[in-house]
């Protein structure tokens, strides 16, 4: 069986002096495999917040992931866009993650060097202040840079730079489209072996190929 969470908007302002906690939360799965797609987390004022956080029992059970365009927007020093601890495969593809303010790890992995099958590409990560601050961390190697990460055969087709949409920060999932001229535009990958929509129900692709994130660009 398969769980899919697929073309949702969580938009979250959190009361002032409060934290955050896991949007899409899986807590000790004893078998479970996940299917997430263009789904759009916009964050604005909210530390220590993750969009998505998944973890298995133990190293006898299983949690695989399948991550495809998302679009993550945070601010006030997050936590990890991505806590994925122990799991057995994770392929992420597709996906804009963006720290609008302060500079934190993009992905979180634990266990990193125990999973069965990692795939991880075609991505767009931007940090407002990106440094002194790693694109992802491991329990075990801990902090990993952008180019030590591109060594290891992960996200070589990723992008870093500036990323601008139609309105950051809006109440309507059609303001997180990319701005003409984006570099997330047409860059992705094609994925309609799972779907062949963006979250509003526009076809993929528009243009020449796929775009990242949640939404197809006009």
């Amino acid at each position: 069986l398969q769980t899919v969470i697929a073309n949702n908007f969580f938009s979250y302002i959190a009361p002032s002096g409060t934290n955050g906690a896991g949007c899409i939360y899986v807590d000790d799965s004893w078998g479970d495999r996940y299917l997430i797609y263009n789904n759009i987390f916009a964050f604005a004022n909210t530390p220590s917040y993750t969009a998505i956080a998944m973890n298995r029992y133990d190293g006898t059970k299983h949690l695989s992931a399948r991550i495809y365009n998302n679009t993550i927007v945070t601010g006030m020093s997050p936590a990890s866009s991505m806590q994925l601890h122990t799991m057995d495969t994770v392929i992420i593809k597709n996906n804009i993650v963006i720290h609008n303010r302060g500079s934190r790890d993009y992905i979180d992995f634990q266990g990193m060097s125990t999973y069965t099958y990692k795939d991880i590409d075609y991505n767009h990560y931007w940090s407002y202040n990106p440094s002194g601050s790693p694109y992802i961390t491991d329990s075990t190697n801990h902090g990993t840079y952008w180019g030590a990460w591109q060594a290891l055969g992960y996200d070589v087709h990723s992008d870093t730079g500036i990323v601008r949409f139609t309105n950051i920060w809006g109440t309507n999932a059609s303001d997180y489209m990319l701005s003409s001229g984006s570099a997330g535009i047409d860059a992705g990958t094609d994925l309609s072996a799972y779907f062949t929509t963006d979250i509003l129900g526009t076809a993929r692709p528009r243009g020449a190929g796929w775009d990242k994130g949640a939404l197809e660009s006009k």
